[in-house]
């Protein structure tokens, strides 16, 4: 599965190549996708649906945009996790990214707001 390859580039740890034998059956593309899925995917909070791996092993057209499109954002959330699991201190009362930034976005949208008013 080259959708393996993909992430093996960027986190080698993650990905085992070897169980993801080159196919060429539909029966073995799809056994390999659920194979991802299991041992590699999960990591990232994602699994790809049944259907969609369906669509990509039989050449639907934009099928595997939308996976690599979603895992493109997935690994990039994993890696800021990562990030800030390494500059925070074990326990720490730390907030996550997302809530950090949705916070600072709030204060900044009320400051804006604050500087339009008469």
């Amino acid at each position: 599965v080259m959708v393996a390859e993909v992430i093996a580039a960027y986190y080698p740890h993650l990905v085992e190549l070897h169980n993801y034998p080159p196919a060429n059956s539909v029966k073995q593309k799809i056994y390999n996708f659920e194979t991802l899925n299991q041992r590699v995917l999960k990591k990232f909070g994602y699994q790809i649906p049944h259907h969609l791996i369906e669509d990509i092993v039989n050449c639907k057209q934009g099928a595997i945009e939308i996976v690599l499109n979603t895992l493109q954002l997935k690994m990039a959330k994993y890696r800021e996790r990562k990030e800030s699991a390494k500059h925070s201190p074990p326990n720490s009362s730390r907030k996550p990214p997302q809530q950090e930034f949705m916070e600072a976005h709030n204060i900044q949208m009320n400051s804006q707001m604050n500087n339009n008013s008469p």
